[in-house]
């Protein structure tokens, strides 16, 4: 389509790079000596539990996870069970019934029993 002689490259190639230099140098002015926007925090954006009520409440969902009442969304909390696995868990247990025991995850495609004993005391099957 095009065909530059060498010349002509060289002068292209002078130009991208002087292009390039002044985008660089544009960028450096115009940013520098400017402190990055603050940023305000609101208060109630983000609710905290106020009083023990509501502190006992967030420490009973720090102990093991029960597989038969877990969310996905619960059960990504879980080392090495991302959304997909997750997904599958409670997809598993909604076709075939809760789990009866803790190795019966194995029965869901992507867990193997190296990743039950990595599991070991943070998941717990309570009958549903």
């Amino acid at each position: 389509m095009f065909s530059f002689n060498r010349k002509e490259r060289f002068v292209l190639l002078g130009l991208t790079a002087a292009l390039l230099v002044g985008g660089a140098v544009t960028l450096v002015e115009r940013y520098s000596g400017r402190d990055l926007p603050d940023f305000h925090v609101q208060k109630g954006a983000v609710p905290v539990p106020n009083g023990p009520e509501a502190t006992e409440s967030v420490q009973r969902h720090t102990g093991p996870i029960d597989l038969n009442r877990a969310s996905a969304g619960q059960l990504t909390r879980l080392p090495g069970i991302g959304p997909k696995i997750a997904r599958r868990i409670v997809d598993d247990r909604n076709q075939r019934g809760p789990f009866k025991s803790v190795d019966d995850l194995t029965r869901v495609k992507g867990i193997g029993k190296k990743t039950v004993k990595k599991l070991g005391s943070k998941i717990t099957v309570d009958s549903p």
